[in-house]
């Protein structure tokens, strides 16, 4: 684990706790925009959002089984849209919570095919 990594974990793991809790109620109308269908641009954000979450805790804690890290990542997604319930200027949305957990499921995907370790690429090129 380098320092480096960790700074960026740290980073990343305070913006979205900063996003977690600011009133972002002025955003309402551009996380509405619809891109096809049912596709909400605030959907995509959010998976987005937890797509760097697997991969950089890999990378900080490598020892970790991915089994574990997935299922922490994914009761982090669920925990934090979960709070979302109860902060009076926040809603609770299901389909927010569904992309929060799919960002963690692609990170987790991603992390597997370009990660360290057996079967990634990393470790096939290395």
């Amino acid at each position: 684990m380098s320092k480096s990594s960790l700074y960026i974990f740290v980073f990343y793991a305070l913006v979205v706790l900063l996003l977690l809790f600011l009133p972002l109620d002025g955003l309402g109308s551009f996380m509405r925009i619809k891109l096809f269908g049912w596709l909400r641009l605030g959907y995509v954000l959010h998976v987005a959002a937890f797509i760097p979450l697997i991969p950089l805790w890999k990378q900080n804690w490598p020892r970790h089984a991915m089994w574990m890290i997935l299922l922490a990542g994914l009761v982090i997604a669920a925990s934090l849209e979960g709070i979302h319930h109860v902060l009076p200027y926040r809603n609770f949305d299901v389909y927010d919570l569904w992309a929060n957990m799919a960002g963690a499921a692609i990170g987790f995907a991603v992390t597997g095919l370009f990660g360290p370790g057996p079967g990634g690429i990393r470790a096939a090129g290395a």
